[in-house]
């Protein structure tokens, strides 16, 4: 039987209480059963309490395990930022990349000077090989004959001396067109002057105009019965006529051979021997020759030691003057005609501007004067040893071709 609910909490509230069961009135011969079974029912509430208070005690262990949990999450994610935000591991990393930077530019570097050693050892070599072949061409020509020079360089073409390419091409082109007689030259590797005292060689002579110079001669009224058709079949190109001399002398022939000059199709230029006479007076003699005698070459002073007289120390600026007053007349620069030691003695820079001719023998090239930095016209010989007709003329040239001779009087008046 069991007991009424108001008794089971009377029973319960009593004991809470510290009341005895004796105190509470037995209202059932069945008491004793009845409070059996309160004090099990009683120890089933406190077992479901304590159940309850562990299930809550380990529902907040587990929290607690699970904040603690993710706090140590957060700490070995917050360790792993901090890798990359440490100041020593900033400096180690970037280290390390400036390594691998330096590394693979060294890499670069050395890839592209070994690609730069391989072009330059290509280009010597070809450098080499053009330099090969042009000492070929030159040593093939130097013979003193275009028509043999042009025999051999088609031998070397022939033969395979020269490789194939646009050089080879260009004189294979060039032979095919070429007339007889014509072409490039050079002398032979004798020395220019092999004659007795300044003279030079006919074959020396076609040397020079293979290098691109342009013959022409001085004369005088020491040179008798000028033949300027003759020369000009010769490979005379011009001459300079002596047309005066200090104060008052002048040359009686030098009207006569400036027109057979110009008949002949020889360019002209008349030159006026400088003297210690006074420069007015020395202006106005040339002057007279100039306005009266056809030319087409710029006047030209002769500036030259004079025999038995002494050089006076102002003859540059006076020579300058003489100058100055040729160019006012005639607008055109008038040429300097002197010697190297002569020049670097008695000249300077009052004069360095105008053109020069030079006088230099026996040398393969002239020397220019220390006030200059080159020449215009090179007195190269006295006469040609081996040529009846040139050697009784002094040999001049001009450094360029025939038609740039026009343009030294470009603007004259």
């Amino acid at each position: 039987m069991f007991l009424e609910k108001e008794t089971i909490v009377l029973i319960v509230q009593s004991l809470g209480q510290g009341i005895s069961m004796t105190d509470i009135p037995k209202s059932s011969p069945d008491f004793e059963r009845e409070k059996w079974l309160a004090q099990i029912e009683l120890e089933r509430e406190k077992s479901r309490a304590e159940q309850e208070f562990r299930s809550r005690e380990l529902t907040l262990k587990e929290r607690a395990q699970s904040q603690q949990e993710h706090e140590l999450a957060l700490k070995r994610q917050e360790a792993r930022l901090s890798r990359w935000t440490n100041p020593l591991a900033l400096a180690i990393f970037g280290a390390a990349f400036a390594g691998l930077v330096n590394a693979g530019l060294n890499a670069l570097n050395n890839r592209y000077q070994l690609k730069l050693e391989r072009e330059k050892g290509e280009a010597t070599n070809k450098l080499e090989a053009n330099k090969s072949e042009a000492a070929r061409i030159l040593e093939m020509i130097k013979t003193s004959d275009s028509d043999k020079a042009a025999e051999n360089l088609r031998f070397l073409v022939d033969s395979g001396l020269l490789a194939e390419g646009p050089l080879s091409i260009k004189i294979r082109q060039f032979l095919e067109a070429r007339k007889p007689g014509t072409g490039p030259f050079l002398a032979s590797s004798q020395p220019i002057f092999q004659g007795p005292g300044a003279s030079i060689s006919k074959a020396a002579l076609d040397g020079l105009q293979g290098q691109g110079l342009t013959l022409g001669v001085t004369v005088s009224h020491f040179n008798s019965a000028v033949d300027f058709q003759m020369l000009k079949e010769r490979g005379i190109r011009f001459a300079f006529i002596k047309a005066s001399q200090g104060a008052t002398s002048v040359d009686r022939a030098a009207e006569a051979y400036a027109r057979a000059a110009k008949q002949a199709g020889v360019e002209v230029g008349l030159y006026h021997f400088f003297t210690n006479a006074d420069v007015s007076v020395q202006f106005a003699n040339f002057l007279a020759q100039l306005t009266s005698i056809p030319w087409n070459l710029p006047p030209t002073i002769d500036c030259e030691q004079i025999p038995g007289s002494e050089i006076p120390s102002n003859y540059a600026s006076r020579v300058a003057e003489f100058a100055t007053k040729l160019e006012q007349q005639f607008g055109i620069k008038p040429i300097i005609y002197t010697t190297w030691p002569f020049a670097n003695e008695h000249l300077d820079q009052q004069v360095s501007k105008l053109p020069l001719f030079v006088a230099q023998y026996r040398k393969e090239r002239p020397s220019v004067p220390k006030w200059w930095t080159d020449y215009v016209f090179w007195h190269v010989a006295e006469g040609v040893h081996d040529d009846q007709l040139l050697k009784q003329y002094d040999i001049v040239a001009f450094k360029g071709q025939v038609a740039a001779l026009a343009g030294l009087s470009a603007g004259r008046k």
